[in-house]
């Protein structure tokens, strides 16, 4: 699950101090989790202090105190101060500057509607500084630094692995964590020749921070790129838009975006496309952001497309961003989306359980993503190695690191594991097929959990939700009536599935229609809880049904015919248990709890 923070940095000063700022901080490498966090504070030089370092959970928009870290020591001859804190758990928040705090972590929260307006600062001093550092261009704009008097970063395309202030004008730079290019506040790439000491061979903590100096030449910067997912299906393009941006400095000619052969550009979204555009910076030298828009023309065949879009000026080095996109067959809808579960036993296992209609031979053209906290979609971020899967096989993916957990709970190992699936029961789950949503569980832009959520009704913290037999793929749209629910809590504090009083239904899902030719509510199973070692299924009299009985790790352990309705179940332990009752492709499954 993807989380970012706001940060507030609390100071009490023992003598007399002016002009604290944060100066530069390293988030968590994303996958990594670091006992400790770096911080560096810039202050009155010989200063002394004590104060707080607190963490703020935003998940797009939420404002509750996560984290308390107490902090205390004096300013170097440079102004300087580095702090370690407790780990933020992710690399990507907003960080805030105060002179008190006196909360609590856990109940102090400064939006208490989830507005993403903060509405309550009433444990915070004096805010000194804020920036704010989304992972997501959805998350951009639910950030808290700018309202909270200081600014925020523009989305980057990852998170970042560094942010600093330039050691001379102050001014905000970060290293994107994907691709270890230099940004300013506005996702405008720098040089790392245009500073004093390269800012890419490492953090600088403890010393002055690395000056930019702006060119003095025609300069062209490009943000945005590279741009891909730029897709259609074979006889339905053009594509989807992308977009990235331009803007010159210095400039003694036009600025000349072209595009490569098969994609076209736009300077206005469902504007006019084609092969280049001419943007004039009327006689002024500067020309600002202007975004470009970008797709895959249509008509083209089956294929990946891929190529560099030229952005030139006279006298100016030239640049390009990378644009890709497929045209591809279309969707098989060979995999949907069977369940869901959110383990809290030492908060794992987490994950999915996905099912094959049919046999694939290639899963790489499939994948998921996860959906947190309403922010919107994250887009594909696990992609199936090559591999084949065959019709019937339930699949199961689980967070990294937590194959373990769910070999103990559930008696046997997941299939992969991914960071997408560190999710909580407040999650979304969009499952992909050549890059288009094909499945989803969830409202991808609500968040269920939240205070006076309008989707409350598909939460399962701590517990499961699972597909109803016969349903699905769902497409773009959460179909609610498609899934049923544990409850909040279900599998909360329990070593495995089995001792749950409502044990997630592994494997159980089937394309049969559960209700056809008799009537499933006819059938009960008596006496249920049974101790007697006899099951009687009592239903509508001369029906022939088949009756199986599978564990919770689905292994069928008795197979017999409703014939006299009486069932021998001395073979079977005390546990939870699913009897399936089938006639033709009609079938319903009932718990049993054998004492």
């Amino acid at each position: 699950m993807k989380k970012f923070y706001v940060l507030l940095v609390t100071i009490a000063f023992v003598i007399p101090s002016f002009g604290q700022i944060i100066n530069e901080f390293q988030p968590n490498p994303v996958g990594t989790d670091p006992a400790n966090v770096s911080f560096e504070l810039k202050g009155t030089p010989s200063a002394s202090f004590s104060g707080w370092i607190i963490s703020i959970e935003n998940d797009g928009i939420n404002g509750l105190v996560d984290r308390a870290a107490a902090v205390s020591g004096t300013f170097d001859g440079n102004g300087l101060l580095v702090v370690s804190v407790p780990d933020l758990e992710n690399p990507s928040f907003t960080v805030v500057l105060t002179d008190n705090f006196t909360g609590a972590a856990g109940s102090t929260d400064i939006d208490t509607n989830n507005d993403g307006v903060p509405d309550d600062l009433s444990a915070f001093g004096t805010i000194l500084d804020a920036i704010g550092s989304p992972d997501s261009s959805g998350d951009a704009t639910t950030m808290y630094g700018t309202q909270l008097g200081g600014t925020d970063f523009a989305f980057l395309g990852s998170e970042p692995q560094l942010a600093f202030r330039d050691g001379s004008s102050d001014d905000w730079y970060a290293i994107g964590q994907a691709d270890s290019t230099i940004y300013d506040l506005s996702g405008s790439i720098l040089s790392s020749g245009n500073f004093d000491t390269d800012p890419l061979l490492g953090t600088t903590f403890g010393s002055i921070n690395p000056i930019y100096t702006p060119p003095s030449g025609p300069t062209l910067q490009t943000t945005g790129g590279p741009v891909g997912g730029l897709n259609y299906v074979v006889g339905s393009g053009p594509s989807n838009e992308g977009t990235f941006t331009v803007e010159g400095i210095n400039l003694t000619a036009d600025i000349v975006v072209s595009a490569p052969a098969n994609f076209e550009i736009s300077e206005t979204s469902g504007g006019t496309f084609g092969s280049s555009i001419n943007l004039s910076d009327g006689g002024t030298g500067t020309i600002g952001t202007t975004p470009i828009y970008i797709r895959l023309v249509e008509s083209l065949s089956v294929n990946s497309y891929s190529g560099d879009v030229d952005v030139t000026s006279t006298g100016a080095t030239p640049l390009t961003v990378a644009v890709s996109g497929d045209v591809v067959n279309p969707p098989t809808n060979a995999i949907i989306i069977t369940g869901v579960f959110d383990v809290q036993d030492g908060s794992a296992p987490k994950g999915v359980e996905l099912y094959a209609t049919q046999n694939i031979a290639d899963l790489s053209v499939f994948g998921v993503g996860s959906a947190n906290n309403g922010g919107g979609t994250d887009g594909e971020e696990f992609t199936f190695p090559v591999a084949s899967a065959t019709a019937g096989q339930f699949i199961y993916i689980v967070g990294t690191g937590q194959v373990a957990d769910f070999t103990t709970f559930f008696g046997f190992a997941p299939d992969y594991e991914s960071g997408a699936m560190f999710i909580n029961g407040d999650d979304a789950i969009e499952l992909f097929e050549n890059g288009q949503v094909i499945d989803i569980f969830g409202d991808i832009d609500c968040d269920p959990n939240a205070t006076s959520s309008p989707c409350p009704e598909w939460e399962y913290t701590d517990g499961w939700a699972y597909r109803n037999d016969a349903t699905g793929p769902d497409g773009l749209t959460f179909a609610l009536a498609n899934w049923m629910f544990s409850g909040v809590g279900t599998l909360d504090g329990i070593p495995g599935n089995g001792d749950s009083t409502s044990p997630f239904p592994i494997g159980t899902y089937s394309e049969t229609l559960s209700l056809e030719s008799f009537d499933v509510s006819s059938f009960k199973l008596f006496p249920n809880p049974n101790n007697s070692g006899q099951l009687q299924i009592i239903g509508s009299p001369g029906i022939d049904a088949q009756v199986e009985i599978f564990d919770l790790l689905g292994k069928r352990l008795i197979q017999t015919n409703l014939d006299d309705q009486n069932i021998n179940i001395q073979s079977l332990q005390s546990g939870m248990y699913l009897v399936k009752i089938s006639q033709g492709s009609a079938s319903t499954t009932k718990k049993l709890v054998v004492k």
